[in-house]
């Protein structure tokens, strides 16, 4: 098999780990907010920690088999 036979999709500039980094990186600022903070940090943790739970329940509810 030549290499450019494969299909390899390009995505954006974090690849692979691009979306899942995004996600660990919002959710270490919504704990260290927690930790830290008072008031309108811990609004911020409250947003911040609610961005992860929100996608994984967009991806429970999406119709994985259309994706193809």
């Amino acid at each position: 098999m030549q290499m450019k036979d494969r299909n390899i999709r390009k995505g954006p500039r974090g690849g692979v780990f691009g979306i899942p980094a995004l996600i660990a990186a919002i959710s270490l600022v919504g704990l260290v907010s927690a930790l830290v903070g008072d008031e309108m940090l811990d609004v911020l943790s409250w947003i911040t920690l609610g961005i992860p739970v929100a996608v994984m329940l967009w991806a429970y509810g999406r119709d994985w088999s259309k994706v193809r």
